[in-house]
């Protein structure tokens, strides 16, 4: 429902038809691949099985079909190293000693927590329309005793603890849907540690252009100025060494509490969207929030056909409709 939130035209065309990208958008590729590495390593992998596992669901062991030339082809390379060293870094700053005791996972309990719950009324009567399913990212135990709903994401935002982040989330939605769902799977949830990883910002350097090259009088270029384009290796190096220099500004975790009355509020919420995702869909209602055109610092996949789709109904280049819109909730609906 978060898609509804933000737009009801998106939530129509993700949800309601199924029209999707071709190409899996960046932001989510990465996050994807980021997941399936911290779900090796929860349940016992090695660190280089994390790193292969995160290569491989993220298909980064081949060129995807649409890096058909050298620099979309170096690019694709430049993800995997940036995704390698999230992860390599992650571990290494996380599974330190000195992690205070409230931050720290002691043990993982359970991993990639797949459910489904009813939908309940104001008077706590179950919904014959809808149900909700997700899947939860880790139950773990921290290093002072308690027990923690653990959720990861992957963001290009600041995560300094004074930044924009982190206010939203004491109203975001997700959070206490995954409180709420833990606590009926009967894990002894005691609070919610919001876990976040930065993506790096550097590119690989190019070679100076030939005719915007300038040279010392010992024929060596300026400073800043490349006669060869960066390799990988030498890209993934710069990398690891920003992330091992600054690791606070790639890491961050804070806990994010639910209270009673923010848990009663979630519950308004939800049935709220319901009803309103009900009365769209019966009317053929998909209005566009213009202000939700550009989210997170990226313009919404769809802005391009926004205003034309529904209309003429021609599917636009890039895009195609995809039967399974929720391919994320696989193992969540029973």
């Amino acid at each position: 429902m978060s898609s509804f939130r933000q737009c009801m035209r998106l939530e129509w065309f993700r949800y309601g038809i199924g029209l999707r990208p071709i190409v899996t958008p960046e932001q989510l590729r990465i996050g994807s691949a980021f997941h399936e590495g911290l779900d090796i390593r929860a349940k016992g992998g090695e660190i280089d099985a994390a790193v292969d596992g995160a290569m491989a669901k993220g298909g980064y062991t081949t060129y995807p079909r649409w890096a058909n030339d050298a620099d979309k082809q170096r690019d694709w390379q430049a993800e995997a190293a940036d995704i390698a060293c999230m992860l390599r870094g992650y571990f290494w700053f996380w599974e330190r000693d000195d992690v205070a005791a409230n931050i720290t996972v002691k043990r993982v309990i359970a991993s990639e927590i797949p459910f489904e719950i009813p939908l309940r009324n104001p008077s706590g009567r179950a919904s014959r329309t809808w149900r909700v399913a997700g899947k939860m990212d880790r139950i773990v135990e921290l290093g002072d005793g308690r027990i923690a709903l653990k959720e990861s994401k992957t963001t290009g935002d600041s995560v300094a603890p004074d930044s924009d982040y982190w206010p939203p989330l004491r109203l975001d939605a997700q959070i206490s849907l995954y409180y709420k769902a833990g606590k009926l799977k009967g894990y002894p949830i005691d609070t919610i540690l919001y876990d976040v990883a930065r993506k790096p910002k550097q590119k690989p350097k190019s070679a100076t252009p030939p005719d915007k090259r300038k040279y010392k009088k010992d024929g060596t270029l300026y400073a800043n100025q490349r006669d060869t384009d960066e390799s990988i290796d030498d890209y993934a190096a710069r990398v690891w060494s920003d992330i091992t220099a600054a690791p606070e500004t790639y890491f961050a975790r804070q806990e994010i509490p639910r209270t009673s009355s923010d848990l009663a509020d979630f519950d308004d919420d939800l049935w709220a969207l319901s009803q309103l995702m009900h009365t769209a869909r019966k009317n053929n209602w998909h209005p566009r929030n213009p202000s939700a055109c550009r989210k997170w610092g990226r313009l919404c996949e769809h802005a391009g056909h926004c205003a034309t789709f529904r209309k003429d109904g021609v599917v636009p280049s890039g895009f195609e409709i995809v039967e399974d819109c929720n391919p994320e909730l696989e193992g969540a609906i029973q």
